[in-house]
Order: C-alpha cells, then sequence, then structure tokens
C-alpha cells in the first residue's frame, strides 16, 4: 500500500502511465493462464492486437471521443455480470474468447486513465488516491464483517469465503468513508462541487463493483483450477489477485469524474 501511494504522488503523467501499461501487460500475461488452449502464435497475435489498440486508444482521445468509454463499458460491465452469474459455463471457455475478454477488461483501463489525465490534469493522483481509498476500505469492512457475521456464501462456488453480510458491511463501511474523503479530499484539496449524498451512492456501486471484479477473477481461477493468478508480488500473488477491484472499477469511476467535470448534476 505504501508503495503504490509513493508511485502516485512522486510520479509524472508520463512515468505513472507507463507504470500502469506495464501492469496492464504483465496482467495480460497472467491472463494467458485461463486460456490454456492458446498457443504460442495466437498470443503473440493478442499482444499484437493489445499493442495496436492501446496506440488507437490515443487516436481516439485525441480526437476528443471520450465518451466512447462509456458505451463500450455499459456494455461489458453486465457481460461481466453475466459472467459470475453463470459461474463457468458459457462460451467464454473458449481460449480466443477468454482473450478478448481480458483484452477489453485490461485496456479500458488505460483508456480510463488517459482520459483521468485529460479531465484532471493537476489532481488526477488525488482522484486516484480516493478510488484506491474506497477500494482498500471496501475490502477490509467486508473482511472483518465476514468473519464476525458472515453466515450466508455470497457466490459458494466461486469464492467460498466471501458472505453476503460482509459485502453489506463492505459496502455501508464505503458509505462512512466517502463521508470522510468528502470533508477532508473532494471539497478542499480537489475543489470539486459534488453533492454529498450522491458522492456517497456513487462511493457504495464503486464498492459494489469493486466485489464484482474480485468474484469476476475468482471466476476463472475457479474454472481452470488455479490458486494465484502469478507470483510477481511475493506473499500476494500476481498482478489480477492484487488489482482485480481496481481493474473493475477504474472505468466506471473516470465516467463519474468526466459527469462532475462536464457540469452534470453531481
Amino acid at each position: 500500500m505504501p508503495s503504490i501511494l509513493l508511485f502516485l504522488f512522486y510520479t509524472n503523467q508520463t512515468v505513472f502511465a507507463a507504470g500502469f501499461f506495464a501492469l496492464l501487460v504483465g496482467g495480460l500475461f497472467e491472463w494467458f493462464k485461463f486460456c490454456p488452449g492458446l498457443n504460442a502464435a495466437l498470443r503473440t497475435l493478442v499482444l499484437i492486437t493489445f499493442a495496436a489498440f492501446s496506440a488507437a486508444i490515443f487516436s481516439v482521445i485525441a480526437s476528443g471521443s471520450t465518451i466512447a468509454l462509456l458505451a463500450v463499458y455499459g456494455l461489458v460491465i453486465p457481460l461481466f455480470i453475466w459472467m459470475v452469474k453463470s459461474q463457468g459455463h458459457g462460451l467464454y471457455n473458449h481460449p480466443l474468447v477468454t482473450s478478448n475478454v481480458g483484452q477489453i477488461y485490461l485496456l479500458l483501463n488505460f483508456y480510463a486513465l488517459q482520459i483521468l489525465f485529460i479531465l484532471q490534469p493537476s489532481m488526477w493522483q488525488w482522484w486516484l488516491f480516493c478510488l484506491l481509498i474506497l477500494i482498500w476500505s471496501a475490502d477490509t469492512f467486508a473482511y472483518f464483517v465476514g468473519k464476525q457475521c458472515g453466515c450466508h456464501k455470497l457466490a459458494a462456488s466461486i469464492s467460498p469465503g466471501k458472505s453476503i453480510e460482509g459485502a453489506i458491511g463492505g459496502v455501508l463501511g464505503v458509505a462512512l468513508v466517502a463521508l470522510v474523503l468528502h470533508h477532508f479530499v473532494i471539497i478542499p484539496v480537489i475543489g470539486a462541487n459534488v453533492n454529498i449524498v450522491l458522492w456517497s451512492l456513487m462511493c457504495m456501486l464503486i464498492a459494489v463493483l469493486s466485489i464484482v471484479g474480485d468474484l469476476f477473477e475468482s471466476l476463472f481461477k475457479r474454472i481452470h483450477n488455479i490458486k494465484d493468478s502469478g507470483t510477481i508480488i511475493p506473499g500476494h500473488g500476481g498482478i489480477l489477485d492484487r488489482f482485480d477491484s481496481f481493474f473493475m472499477t477504474l472505468p466506471f469511476y473516470v465516467l463519474w469524474v468526466w459527469m462532475i467535470c462536464k457540469g452534470s448534476p453531481f
């Protein structure tokens, strides 16, 4: 956690974007574990496609088409939720389908980060700081509430350790953290005129999406009988294990920042 915050606040946009892109590429290599039928040639093709789409993202953003993110994310999130709900039974078990799902999942984050840079060139670190605090808070509250009060499994076949009570605790805990962030960061530091009630509701939705992100990655690990997506972070698993919730929530969060900057009712 401290190392992430240090990297966030003590680098510029270029360095942070490069580091983030490297994180996404590492995540894509880990995603290949969910595509056991993908040979070396097809993996190379996926990597080339990933690089090509990354370059295309800059062109799309340069044209000012940031709203395209809303359309893509609006289509993709229901797909991810359907995958979690169907729990491993569907077309996406095909390696080519799975690899493309992984590309979309990760590329949306690269797209979202570039948009955030444009929307908030001087405050992007603080917006990301708030998102990280919300995700970490949701995870912490869910863990402790679930440990003390968890009786009903949230998704037993995907992640047996998660409970409905823990999920509710995580969402309600984030609502409290949202009030603190609004008082100490959003208003005085960022200077965003965001309604506190809508801010809290949106933060609670972030908490829900963070749970979906966790279950989404756990689903693929369960299908392929994989304990950890990787070993790049000693004692903590892989990139996808540590950043699953972040990758699921960042595009939605940036859309929300986009609405604030464009003068929505927020």
